[in-house]
């Protein structure tokens, strides 16, 4: 997958092999946990660098060996 700054719904889809409808979820809360740090969110869309953050606990997606 192409490096971008947002990911979007399908992008979630395709990288953790959820569904559509807990996608969609996932990037609510997600945006929600941003939006109460007082960032900008877009709908729809999560942080690259978040996502990674949150699911991965890293700031990449990259598994340490």
């Amino acid at each position: 997958m192409e490096s971008k700054r947002f990911i979007t719904a399908q992008d979630v889809v395709e990288e953790l092999g959820v569904s559509v409808s807990y996608e969609y979820k996932l990037i609510r809360q997600l945006n929600a946990e941003r939006e109460a740090d007082r960032f900008v969110v877009i709908k729809r869309r999560v942080s690259r660098q978040y996502f990674d953050s949150r699911i991965y606990g890293t700031m990449d997606k990259k598994e340490e060996v």
